[in-house]
């Protein structure tokens, strides 16, 4: 796995040391629906974030499918290339059961998602 994770105070904390592929985020959201902790979580990009305009849709789909219940999302994206490309994750994945939002700071991440600083 190139990812790891962490629960605190209720809210699923992913961390991508390296820049993630498709594969490997849909890897981190198939790990969270098994082990049922993915109704709060939190998904941290400390190098980056590149996919395809395509691929931003597959994904969007997947997570779409794989989560039929209410949860929030948040992904902290420091550089402008993964933030845009969440911006796009992010108005492909809006539908009415999920809130996601994107952030270039763990603090305003940790803010909206109402859990301490790691």
């Amino acid at each position: 796995m190139h990812f790891s994770t962490k629960v605190i105070d209720g809210i699923t904390c992913v961390e991508f040391e390296k820049c993630p592929s498709l594969e490997d985020a849909k890897a981190s959201l198939g790990h969270l629906k098994e082990l049922d902790i993915y109704k709060n979580r939190l998904f941290i990009l400390h190098t980056g974030f590149i996919l395809s305009n395509i691929e931003t849709q597959e994904l969007a789909a997947f997570s779409r499918n794989l989560f039929r219940e209410p949860c929030r999302a948040a992904v902290v994206a420091p550089n402008d290339l993964a933030f845009g490309t969440c911006r796009m994750l992010q108005a492909y994945r809006s539908d009415s059961i999920t809130s996601f939002q994107v952030f270039r700071d763990y603090q305003s991440a940790a803010d909206w998602m109402g859990t301490p600083l790691l």
